[in-house]
């Protein structure tokens, strides 16, 4: 089935990202390296980034992107949630199957 991408704010509540987006998220993890925060994405489980994580993941997307011109489009959704998560100053939660 894949990640669902939930946006959530100070106290936790959950706002589901939808499935183009869950998708397009898993299309970016599908590309990333061993190196970045992604790699602790886990694919069974919960995985939360906080602010100061999701500046460092707009990087790490950024470059995802420029070296997988084919997850451009992707990315760019990725990285317009990311935003919205730090407006808000919430958390980006990846939950997996």
């Amino acid at each position: 089935m894949g990640c669902a991408v939930y946006l959530e704010n100070q106290i936790h509540k959950r706002e589901y990202a939808g499935s183009e987006v869950s998708e397009k998220f898993s299309l970016v993890l599908a590309e990333s390296g061993e190196g970045g925060l992604l790699r602790y994405v886990d694919p069974y489980g919960d995985t939360i980034f906080n602010v100061p994580q999701l500046y460092d993941l707009i990087e790490e997307v950024n470059e995802i992107s420029a070296a997988s011109p084919e997850v451009r489009e992707a990315a760019n959704l990725v990285i317009e949630v990311i935003w919205r998560v730090i407006r808000r100053r919430g958390y980006l939660a990846i939950l997996g199957d």
